[in-house]
C-alpha cells in the first residue's frame, strides 16, 4: 500500500483548481487520469476527453471557486477528496452559480498520482 502525504494530494487540488480557472489543458492533462469519470452536479457524466475539450472550446469558463470544509481521507492507494464546493461559471454563454458538495478521488498510477473520478451534488439548502 502506498504512503499517502494529504499535503501533496492538497497540492494537487490547489493545482487543478488554479488550472481550471487558468485554462490550463497542458496541466490538467497530467492531472487527470484517462479512466476519469467527472460526475457534475446536473448529472451529468464526462471523460477525461470530453471535459479538456469543453474547456478549450469554452463550455465552462470558470470565474471563481471557493472550496470549504475540505478533508481528504486516504484509502488503500487511494485519496478521497470532500469539498462544499462555490463555483461562479459561465456555461455555453450563461452565467451559473454552484453550490454543491463534491468528492474527488485520487489514485497512484505508475508512480504518479492523478485524479480519477469526481462526484459532485446539489448543495440542499436546509
Amino acid at each position: 500500500m502506498a504512503n499517502i502525504d494529504l499535503e501533496t494530494i492538497e497540492q494537487f487540488e490547489n493545482d487543478r483548481y488554479r488550472a481550471m480557472l487558468e485554462k490550463d489543458i497542458r496541466r490538467l492533462d497530467e492531472l487527470l487520469d484517462e479512466r476519469l469519470r467527472y460526475i457534475h452536479s446536473n448529472g451529468v457524466v464526462d471523460s477525461k476527453e470530453s471535459y479538456l475539450s469543453g474547456l478549450r472550446d469554452g463550455v465552462w469558463d470558470y470565474r471563481e471557486i471557493v472550496r470549504k470544509d475540505q478533508r481528504i481521507t486516504p484509502l488503500d492507494g487511494s485519496a478521497l477528496v470532500f469539498n462544499h464546493l462555490m463555483i461562479d461559471l459561465v456555461v455555453n454563454g450563461a452565467a451559473k452559480k454552484v453550490d454543491s458538495r463534491a468528492l474527488a478521488v485520487w489514485t497512484l498510477s505508475d508512480g504518479k498520482w492523478r485524479l480519477v473520478a469526481i462526484q459532485s451534488a446539489a448543495q440542499v439548502k436546509a
